[in-house]
């Protein structure tokens, strides 16, 4: 890699730049990153509706960018597997599914997490 001579603010910029691009490469081409985008901005807005506690969006957050981040780092490993491999083979197989994998425990985790914060806000009033 070539040695810049640009200053730190410079070469910050250029970073967040391509980091930018990842997102928008994300959520223009992995359709499982656009699910889980909507899915989060629905909770956001049920969130704003009941009214949640900072903790509670905290825990929301939390939970969302360990979704977001399983999914970006799945969605990196395919396509460097189908990089590296083009033609099948069982061993990227397994590390493609051992990947999916992370995403669906997050996935779990933050749906969990979910019912926690919000049945309560949902549920319980229609019994008052």
């Amino acid at each position: 890699m070539k040695k810049s001579n640009d200053n730190f603010f410079v070469r910050r910029k250029r970073a967040f730049g391509h980091a930018w691009r990842g997102l928008r490469l994300l959520a223009g081409r992995e359709v499982h990153f656009r699910i889980h985008l909507i899915a989060f901005i629905v909770v956001l807005a049920v969130g704003w509706w009941t009214g949640l506690s900072l903790a509670e969006w905290l825990s929301i957050i939390i939970v969302s960018g360990l979704v977001f981040t399983a999914e970006a780092f799945n969605s990196v490993i395919e396509r460097l597997c189908d990089f590296v491999s083009p033609e099948y083979h069982t061993r990227i197989k397994d590390i493609k599914d051992m990947s999916a994998a992370a995403v669906t425990l997050a996935a779990i985790t933050a749906f969990i997490a979910g019912l926690i914060i919000f049945i309560p806000k949902l549920i319980f009033p229609l019994f008052s």
